[in-house]
């Protein structure tokens, strides 16, 4: 005899309160009903508490108030350690869930751990071109890659090789589009603090390099795009400059990324390994800041293995030149 899951849907928040309503409205009026709402606020000092107390009626939603700001990443941590359910789903505070989401990827993951689904995007009148032009023309998505009309299983050596072909994109697409089974929490641990703006690439990635994922073609959530979204904030000020490096060290050398290194060529681990010296390179070439300078100097203590790729050969100068010119980095 089946039982029906519990859903653990999560909602980190932080000043919220222009579009908060909208997001909890779509969560709380989901056709499937065996959900509990994790809302954890980070220290808001608008209306976004005021806006939640009013749907604490409803028994599934419970609200945790963080004593300290944990940041963007710490306070997605505090959810994951707050939800009980069998399946984990993210909702960002700015983000719209179609009534039947949660129903249709459980049906979807009936036979899997991980699903994500196609989304659209919506572009406040603020959001700049720059940022426009970055969803429309430079995100990659798995709906791209895919191009198919119905759900679809795609293996963990397919998502290895297209994680090493695109190296730190995030084709599989933001937490709200995801639901994941909580036991991967207990198997990989929680998301980098290391990383501002691909954190949720790099745990999707050591989640589905090893057991695949489900993709749903189909759009059931609404990504919203604004001039004071965080990813809006790291583009315009440069913020996620050290994620790339960071990321290609996981994977060449996270124990967690075994079956990744195991499922691609030996040619696309070399390239690898030459876009990791690029960034280092890069990042010393942009004069970077006592705050990234500090930053590499633990990054090359704690990981010996980074420092014979700290260099500044030649062939690696050449490189990056060529990857500038064709606006390829």
């Amino acid at each position: 005899m089946t039982t029906t899951p519990l859903v653990s849907i999560c909602i980190p928040t932080y000043n919220g309160e222009k579009y908060l309503k909208e997001c909890l409205d779509s969560i709380v009026f989901q056709s499937f009903k065996n959900i509990e709402i994790i809302i954890v606020d980070d220290q808001s000092t608008d209306a976004t508490t005021n806006i939640i107390s009013t749907y604490l009626t409803d028994k599934r939603i419970h609200l945790y108030t963080n004593d300290t700001n944990l940041g963007l990443v710490g306070n997605w941590n505090k959810c994951l350690e707050m939800a009980n359910g069998e399946w984990i789903k993210f909702a960002f505070q700015d983000d719209i869930l179609t009534t039947d989401c949660i129903q249709l990827m459980l049906d979807a993951g009936s036979n899997h751990s991980f699903v994500v689904c196609n989304r659209e995007f919506i572009f406040e009148d603020s959001v700049s071109t720059a940022i426009k032009d970055y969803y429309n023309n430079q995100l990659l998505t798995l709906n791209t890659l895919v191009k198919s009309n119905k759900n679809i299983t795609l293996s963990g050596k397919y998502i290895s090789n297209l994680s090493a072909s695109y190296i730190a994109i995030n084709f599989i697409g933001e937490p709200t589009a995801v639901l994941f089974k909580k036991k991967w929490v207990q198997k990989i641990g929680t998301f980098n603090v290391n990383l501002s703006q691909i954190c949720d690439l790099e745990y999707w990635l050591k989640i589905t390099t090893q057991n695949g994922l489900v993709f749903i073609p189909k759009k059931l959530v609404s990504f919203r795009i604004h001039q004071n979204s965080t990813t809006s904030y790291n583009i315009k000020n440069n913020k996620s400059i050290l994620d790339p490096l960071i990321l290609s060290y996981e994977l060449l050398f996270n124990s967690s990324f075994e079956s990744f290194r195991k499922s691609i060529s030996t040619i696309k681990k070399q390239r690898l390994i030459l876009y990791l010296k690029v960034k280092l390179y890069e990042i010393h070439q942009l004069k970077s800041t006592p705050e990234y300078t500090n930053f590499i100097n633990i990054l090359l203590l704690k990981h010996p293995l980074l420092k014979q790729y700290d260099n500044t050969s030649v062939f690696t100068k050449i490189i990056y030149n060529i990857l500038i010119l064709k606006r390829k980095f």
